[in-house]
């Protein structure tokens, strides 16, 4: 009986209006939840909050014209009303009448769990996209990468999907400072010839997307890399040198193998033959939250494995530019400050190894900690 009274609720939200509501209200009233006076005029509230704080500026998630508040409501108070029934008796007894095209658009890493992180998400995804519309311009000025520290930007997130950690996430008033750096031969030649063996001869079993090949670095890549331990190695020598540099512990997030290849390489194992999102500028912190510090080790270098394929930090003014090196380890804070993308490449393979570091454990990724706890202890 309960179960038919909570889909009643979610299909009345949907059907809006003043005889959706009043029918809604009256089946939580049936249910006997303790906090169900009046909840859909807290519902409500809270949903015109959100919808000022996505779309207060006139414009979308991203950009031109924003949802309307009739249909974002309905969306929002079937989710609302969803999560609340879910904490009240549990969602195995809840029927999927949850709306598409709101709350999934964000299932990542660290996703959010409450509605309220879902819009917190969203809103962080929709300050990336204005950020790269603003900052990546035709015929922009350009100049050499200068490490050092950078201005922080304003943060992404306040408290529903992840928060500062004090004295290890990036700050204007404390250290460590927003910024980028680079340090030379973190991995010597036959480590890096080795890894490209290993690298490409794995990428032969990966599907293509256009000129993009990745693999995730956790326990389902392993079986796949040759040099597993030297791979294991790299990661954990990446990690030291980087909280060395800024005095702080840092716990993996993610890593990730990938291979720009142009031309991109045909046949069957090619999903897309077009350069999709491969050179697209973005945000790391906007994507993943848990990423408070970024870092590429390069396997391969700009004017002899490929051509282009430049790193590019966009900023107000001139744009910085870092030619990759192979063996070098490039390392940035992950926030707004740093919107970035690879240079569209001309010809050849650009391959590196990408990793994010994040400063809580809890958000650590339980493969690569064990990984790199193991080659602590030897």
């Amino acid at each position: 009986m309960r179960w038919i009274l909570a889909a009643t609720v979610l299909l009345a939200a949907l059907l809006g209006g003043f005889i959706g509501r009043q029918l809604a209200q009256e089946n939580l009233d049936a249910l006997e939840l303790p906090d169900s006076v009046d909840l859909l005029s807290q519902e409500h509230l809270a949903a015109r909050s959100a919808y000022e704080r996505l779309f207060g500026d006139g414009l979308g998630l991203e950009g031109g014209e924003p949802m309307t508040w009739e249909i974002f409501q309905e969306r929002y108070m079937a989710a609302a009303l969803r999560e609340r029934l879910s904490r009240a008796f549990g969602k195995a007894d809840l029927p999927d009448a949850l709306p598409s095209g709101f709350v999934e658009e964000v299932r990542k890493k660290d996703a959010p769990t409450t509605l309220d992180g879902q819009v917190e998400a969203l809103l962080a995804q929709k300050r990336q996209f204005l950020a790269v519309k603003e900052m990546l311009l035709e015929g922009k000025e350009e100049q050499s990468l200068t490490a050092g520290p950078v201005p922080c930007g304003s943060p992404l997130y306040d408290e529903h999907v992840y928060s500062q950690v004090d004295g290890c996430s990036a700050s204007d008033t404390k250290s460590p400072s927003c910024g980028r750096w680079m340090l030379q031969e973190v991995a010597n030649e036959e480590e890096v010839a080795a890894m490209k063996e290993t690298v490409l001869q794995a990428f032969k079993h990966l599907f293509h997307a256009g000129p993009m090949t990745s693999l995730a670095v956790d326990s389902k890549a392993w079986p796949l890399l040759s040099a597993k331990m030297l791979t294991q190695d790299l990661l954990q020598r990446s990690r030291q040198a980087i909280s060395g540099a800024l005095g702080i512990e840092l716990f993996f997030s993610g890593a990730l193998l990938v291979r720009l290849q142009i031309p991109p390489i045909e046949g069957d194992m090619q999903q897309n033959s077009s350069l999709g999102d491969a050179f697209a500028a973005h945000v790391d912190k906007a994507n993943v939250a848990s990423y408070d510090w970024s870092a590429l080790l390069y396997l391969s270098s700009a004017g002899i494995d490929f051509e282009g394929g430049e790193l590019l930090f966009l900023n107000t003014q001139k744009d910085s530019v870092l030619a990759p090196v192979a063996g070098q380890l490039a390392f940035f804070s992950s926030g707004l400050e740093n919107v970035h993308r690879v240079k569209p490449m001309v010809r050849g393979c650009r391959l590196v190894l990408a990793m994010w570091f994040t400063c809580s454990q809890r958000h650590s990724h339980p493969d690569l900690e064990i990984h790199a706890g193991h080659l602590r202890e030897t």
